[in-house]
């Protein structure tokens, strides 16, 4: 279409333009070449293009979230509420909600995400904005851990999935229901662990590879879901007992979220790869030629630039579960490049290198 595109008409240009941006965000280029420049959507606006610059408001926050660029994600959530209330545009008012939700699901700020996942699922009718909501929600409950409560949500998800069919429901929905499925999924397996019930667990288990394979087909098409998924997988593998295949797939991870510059995820990857070689007890582990003490590194200056409080505080605590673990006995060394070995007299600082 690019040749017979006009630049100086604007509403044609603007329309090729969002068309090009949706395109490339789902298919995993997130190149700045891609971006509309800001005076372009203002004048799209003036010529009344609410339906071109709501769509792009959507799709690029949605990235820019994914991206850790959450001054610019909140920037688009305040258009979108401009154009909500001034033009009282539906569109505009579910693409507030959606953003909103995404928003502070990726903050963690879990209690809002729950709010705003409410208000998102109250203001909207349409039973396909209602898969998101409540995919986002349950995604939020997991997290908080109130899987009773995830498991209640993704049910209400689910019946309306079923009652839609999956051919009806577009991939950008139905990612986040099967992602949210594989949360729930690895949050069950986890709380199973160490479980007598070695029957349920292996259901748990079996439960996990469906959904990680559906998670992952769709996250193939929706892009922004892609290096979350992968890290689940990767650590339902390793709650299995698939320490190999877990590796494969948290290196699959990294280089997918290097790749698209999906920061916050890198690090929540980076974070679990260091948790698993801390259970190793070993401070000679290594991923990628890379001490666990390495990968804590990396994450934790992702989560301080990014202002992920919630995410610091989980790396904190395996920090300090690492250190009281005796079967590990291994916590990070601000001086040194791997573990470090201490007793419960010595600080890391001056414990003896390991």
């Amino acid at each position: 279409a690019r040749p017979l595109i006009r630049e100086y008409d604007t509403v044609e240009y603007f329309h090729y333009r969002t068309a090009n941006l949706v395109h490339h965000i789902y298919q995993g280029d997130w190149s700045p070449e891609h971006e509309v420049e800001e005076s372009l959507v203002q004048e799209s606006l003036r010529y009344g293009q609410l339906w071109d610059v709501i769509t792009y408001l959507a799709n690029h926050g949605d990235g820019k979230i994914a991206m850790g660029q959450f001054q610019t994600a909140r920037a688009e959530i305040e258009l979108a509420a401009r154009i909500r209330d001034e033009y009282e545009n539906d569109l505009a008012r579910s693409t507030h909600g959606y953003l909103s939700t995404l928003l502070a699901l990726e903050e963690r700020r879990l209690e809002d995400a729950l709010r705003e996942a409410d208000v998102y699922y109250e203001e909207n009718a349409e039973e396909l904005l209602h898969v998101h909501a409540l995919s986002g929600k349950a995604k939020g409950q997991t997290l908080l851990g109130d899987l009773p409560g995830a498991t209640e949500t993704m049910a209400r998800c689910g019946r309306i999935v079923k009652k839609m069919g999956t051919r009806r429901i577009p991939p950008f929905q139905l990612s986040n229901y099967h992602r949210s499925r594989l949360l729930l999924d690895v949050a069950e397996l986890q709380a199973a662990r160490g479980s007598s019930a070695g029957s349920g667990v292996r259901a748990l288990q079996r439960r996990c590879g469906r959904s990680g394979s559906a998670a992952l087909r769709l996250a193939e098409k929706c892009a922004m879901r892609k290096t979350e998924v992968l890290r689940l997988i990767g650590r339902s593998h390793w709650l299995a007992g698939e320490k190999k295949d877990a590796w494969q797939w948290w290196s699959r991870g990294l280089a997918e979220g290097q790749r698209l510059g999906a920061r916050p995820e890198t690090a929540r990857t980076r974070l679990e790869v260091a948790r698993s070689l801390a259970e190793l007890g070993s401070p000679d582990a290594r991923f990628e030629e890379k001490g666990a003490a390495d990968h804590l590194e990396e994450a934790r200056t992702t989560f301080e630039e990014l202002g992920l409080s919630w995410d610091l505080h989980q790396l904190e605590q395996l920090e300090r579960a690492s250190w009281r673990g005796t079967k590990s006995g291994y916590l990070r060394g601000p001086t040194s490049a791997g573990w470090c070995r201490r007793t419960s007299t010595q600080s890391c600082e001056s414990a003896t290198p390991a």
